[in-house]
């Protein structure tokens, strides 16, 4: 009985999703050459007018979209992959579009319903003790860096702007520019993103905040081996984040969300 209602509550969620109106699915040729990587190369788009695009995606790229308000690291909380889906050998190229104007929680859900209906995806959220990373205050009496501090309005681009330019440059490389709402959540995310690591906001910080920080970074692509973009000139990232912030990184372990997949098919042909 209790198997039968968690089945019928399953569909039932499944026809109340929002799903695309219209969408093609196309196999395109791997892997990424280098060209497509200096281009921007693979990319997923949510467009104006309900529109999604995307160009040389992995099903993993799709999955991490639909899924990406449940997770904060692809690389650590997607398992279950079938060998077929690993690297880069299968692309594809997406275009949909739903009824009417979305939302971008509108569009993971529809992208969501794509991925059940072409690519037969099956997966489940569950919660797994793994290592992560906690982002916390570096100082015994809780000041802050130069370089991060607790803004008196919401994070609007003229103040930032206003902001950044009372900054002198210590650096020639650029620095990572973040505003965010709810304390360091979006610098938080933003590490998560460039170490690979599940990285969490445990500061304590609360309201909008804005921080700049110079830094060494594993480079987001390399030709031959050699980084995009030279970082010779800026400090390891723990020495910037206490120097600069007033923070550091903090190894734990807890609960974290990690999508399983159960099953996912080669896409079914236009």
């Amino acid at each position: 009985m209790w198997v039968l209602l968690a089945a019928v509550a399953t569909i039932a969620a499944q026809q109340s999703r929002p799903v695309f109106e219209v969408a093609s699915v196309k196999r395109q040729a791997g892997p990424l050459s280098i060209a497509d990587m200096t281009a921007g190369g693979a990319r997923t788009r949510a467009l104006p007018g309900g529109r999604f695009e995307a160009s040389k995606v992995t099903v993993g790229q799709l999955v991490w979209f639909a899924y990406s308000n449940d997770l904060t690291d692809f690389q650590t909380q997607i398992t279950g992959w079938p060998d077929w889906v690993r690297g880069d050998q299968f692309l594809f190229a997406v275009s949909a579009k739903a009824a009417k104007d979305a939302s971008g929680d509108e569009m993971r859900l529809m992208v969501r319903s794509l991925l059940e209906d072409r690519f037969k995806l099956v997966a489940h959220l569950e919660s797994r003790q793994m290592q992560l990373q906690a982002l916390v205050l570096a100082r015994p009496n809780g000041t802050l860096g130069p370089r991060l501090f607790r803004m008196q309005d919401e994070c609007s681009a003229p103040i930032v702007n206003e902001l950044r330019r009372k900054f002198p440059e210590k650096y020639t490389g650029s620095g990572i520019n973040m505003c965010s709402t709810s304390g360091v959540n979006s610098l938080a995310a933003y590490l998560t993103f460039r170490l690979k690591l599940p990285i969490i906001d445990a500061t304590g910080l609360e309201g909008p905040f804005y921080s700049l920080l110079s830094a060494q970074f594993p480079p987001l692509s390399s030709i031959l081996g050699r980084a995009l973009n030279d970082q010779s000139d800026l400090p390891a990232l723990s020495t910037a984040l206490e120097e600069q912030l007033g923070l550091k990184l903090q190894s734990r372990r807890g609960p974290l969300k990690v999508l399983v997949i159960d099953s996912v098919e080669q896409p079914t042909p236009d």
